[in-house]
């Protein structure tokens, strides 16, 4: 049933639906549930992990070179804009439903199963393609910054696969971290958020490097210069595919700012359920 009447909603009928949901699922104190031990300073940190995580060093390279050149700072504006209208909608609609949230929660209350089941499998969806790029692209790194691509070189020598519209060999190194990851999300929330702050420092300490490193070896001639064709990387310039890698390369650089259902997903986890413990 639709539970929001106007603007408002009826806080009585939107709990009992969650305790029916949490009685159903078997999740609660008496059987071992989850251990609600995230304050607001591990919710911060969890929700910087999840939107600026991994995926900004994915998808950069790729966007710079093949999409958008010089401009993807425009593309990344954009979709920041994007991803700043997304967080206030979660905000409004944390702030209306009280506890744990998500897309699918939020549309089930408004329109009800059907369309709830239909976002609930695009979630699904989204979910494990961010996982598999993000865990293929960790793979990678970690081997070449480390190992010298060694495992890589024995992979698609041993592991080797033909099949169209797959990857060329399998990957048993990324099965073996997303294992790991795996592993540390069961060991415990908090010590799940303790590790990404470690992550977080990482991430930030990498971003500042690559942003002095620019000004130091970045130049603005580059901005000018014409691109041979036979390169095929666009024309040169600041705009080297248009104004139509620009947007293109807008919609491919929200990936790196995905994450919000997740955010709103970990009220399950926090010390209370007042509003107050979670942040937009």
């Amino acid at each position: 049933p639709n539970l929001v009447q106007g603007d408002v909603v009826d806080d009585d009928v939107v709990l009992d639906e969650l305790e029916g949901v949490v009685e159903r699922s078997g999740i609660n104190a008496e059987y071992g549930g989850l251990n609600r031990c995230l304050g607001i300073p591990d919710l911060v940190n969890s929700g910087f992990s999840i939107v600026v995580g991994a995926g900004i060093f994915v998808i950069t390279p790729v966007l710079t070179a093949n999409t958008t050149g010089p401009a993807v700072t425009i593309s990344y504006l954009i979709a920041g804009l994007a991803a700043l209208v997304s967080a206030l909608t979660y905000a409004e609609l944390a702030a209306r439903f009280a506890g744990i949230g998500s897309a699918y929660l939020y549309v089930y209350y408004v329109l009800g199963e059907l369309a709830a089941g239909a976002i609930g499998i695009s979630m699904i969806i989204e979910w494990m393609i961010g996982l598999a790029s993000l865990i293929k692209s960790l793979s990678i790194y970690t081997d070449t910054l480390i190992l010298n691509g060694t495992i890589i070189a024995w992979e698609s020598d041993k592991l080797a696969m033909n099949v169209p519209f797959m990857t060329k060999y399998v990957d048993l190194f990324a099965l073996l971290i997303l294992l790991l990851c795996g592993a540390l999300n069961l060991w415990g929330v908090k010590q799940t958020v303790v590790v990404s702050a470690i992550c977080n420092v990482v991430v930030v300490v990498s971003l500042v490097l690559v942003i002095i490193m620019g000004f130091i070896k970045g130049s603005t001639d580059n901005w000018f210069h014409a691109v041979p064709d036979e390169t095929g990387y666009g024309e040169g310039g600041y705009f080297p595919y248009g104004l139509s890698g620009v947007f293109t390369g807008a919609s491919l650089a929200y990936f790196s700012y995905g994450g919000f259902d997740a955010i709103a997903c970990l009220g399950c986890e926090a010390g209370t359920h007042k509003k107050i413990s979670l942040p937009p």
